[in-house]
């Protein structure tokens, strides 16, 4: 049952009356949806205005609030093209929707992750409880997660004009969004929520939708799960119970490098690329304060350029270097001078590992890893070579071997999982001991 009854109409198909704010003024239009999806899957939108302003407008997104005194309702359409019937047509796709009772309780959200039913995803079935703190408050919640749905519950009523409430609920998305970061990371593919259910127990009182391109397939034999359950379950029911921050996964790089680890259907250069860079974004050193592990702290830094200014302008004279190249020259250290500072990312990287217990790992693949970083240096800086020692797709896996083993241990997961170019699945645990790891895994 709905409580928003103009949202329930706009559902139903009918035309919903709505304003566009654009250039300081107000216009009137109309909206239909179609709720049956197109071959892309979108949802199809009509607009009727009289307002030529609206119909020449160029922006390719347009807003409408359809809000009354009992209910917000905004709704985003992409525009696809423009028309004339009986008045001005706008046809498009739907982007986004949020509809909210302006005076309702709730009990419970319900997040919906589409395709994740589809096989051949796993299918989940578990419940777990995470601890949010808020200000003074304490909030015990109830997830559960259900194939593709993600339940919460909360421990109490709160109304949904709230502060209180928004501040928790935003504090829940970012959970979900951690959640749907490692499932994207078991599926190699994009995983995102695409729609949120706001109840008073079985009243529906708000809905948020977003558009979002999660697939319905995954590469089967370049995810570190492959399609076996008890490994999916395992890692997911781990990674959930560890309530870890989304901030944390941001910040020390995991949230990008399983961005890159989604597989676009190719081995070609740009995967390298993109694998490379999240080892490097994952095994950057930082201090205690965040920043990036230096050779020597920013105060003798600072102090170093000021006094290797004039010795080094009159090294460049006596070289006979002309003005021109001496303002060239400059300006490259300077633009540089963080990297001259910094430690190698080569040796950033093996400090990672050593940190990380997984030293034995990567003296086993040191020489396989390296060598990856000097065709990735050498695709970015001279492009392709099609005489490179191995085949492009070996320094891939090796990369992506390295990052599932980074990502896990960061996640402290010990259970099994799969490498690329491996048919037998291995424990975290063991890949750490020297004679369990061979060279080129």
């Amino acid at each position: 049952m709905k409580k928003n009854k103009k949202y329930e109409s706009l559902l139903n198909e009918n035309v919903v009356d709505g304003t566009v704010f654009t250039d300081n003024e107000i216009f009137y239009v109309s909206i239909k949806l179609i709720k049956l999806q197109d071959d892309q899957g979108n949802y199809a939108v009509t607009i009727n205005t009289d307002s030529k302003e609206i119909f020449d407008c160029k922006s390719n997104l347009i807003k409408i609030n359809c809000s009354n005194s009992d209910e917000e309702l905004i709704i985003e359409v992409g525009i696809t093209n423009r028309g004339f019937n009986d008045s001005f047509q706008i046809k498009g796709y739907l982007i986004g929707i949020v509809s909210k009772s302006l005076n309702a309780d709730v009990t419970n959200l319900n997040y919906q992750i589409p395709n994740s039913s589809a096989l051949p995803f796993i299918k989940f079935d578990f419940k777990w409880t995470n601890k949010i703190q808020l200000e003074n408050d304490n909030y015990d919640i109830n997830c559960h997660i259900l194939n593709d749905l993600i339940q919460v519950s909360l421990p109490n009523a709160i109304t949904i004009q709230n502060k209180e409430y928004l501040a928790l609920r935003n504090i829940i998305d970012k959970k979900i969004q951690y959640l749907t970061t490692l499932l994207s990371f078991c599926r190699s593919t994009t995983v995102e929520w695409e729609s949120c259910i706001e109840k008073n127990n079985d009243e529906e009182v708000a809905f948020r939708f977003m558009k979002v391109n999660t697939a319905k397939i995954f590469p089967n034999k370049l995810n570190p799960f492959r399609q076996n359950p008890e490994f999916w379950t395992n890692f997911i029911e781990h990674s959930v119970k560890s309530d870890i921050e989304l901030q944390r996964l941001i910040d020390n790089g995991v949230f990008q490098a399983c961005g890159n680890l989604r597989w676009g259907c190719y081995l070609d250069e740009m995967t390298l690329i993109r694998h490379v860079a999240a080892l490097e974004g994952i095994c950057r050193l930082r201090n205690d304060k965040g920043h990036l592990v230096s050779v020597v702290n920013e105060e003798k830094w600072k102090k170093f350029r000021q006094l290797r200014k004039a010795p080094l302008k009159k090294a460049m004279q006596e070289a006979g270097f002309n003005d021109d190249e001496i303002v060239q020259i400059r300006k490259n250290i300077g633009d540089n001078s963080r990297i001259l500072n910094s430690l190698p990312i080569k040796e950033q990287i093996e400090q990672f590992f050593t940190q990380n217990k997984l030293q034995k790992y990567y003296s086993i693949n040191k020489k396989s890893i390296n060598s990856a970083f000097n065709v990735r240096n050498k695709i970015v800086h001279e492009g392709w070579n099609p005489k490179w020692d191995k085949e492009l797709s070996t320094y891939i896996f090796t990369t992506r071997n390295a990052l599932f083993v980074t990502i896990l241990s960061i996640l402290d997961y010990k259970g099994k999982f799969y490498l690329c170019g491996e048919e037998e699945p291995i424990d975290l645990i063991k890949i750490t001991d020297k004679n369990n790891v061979r060279e080129g895994i």
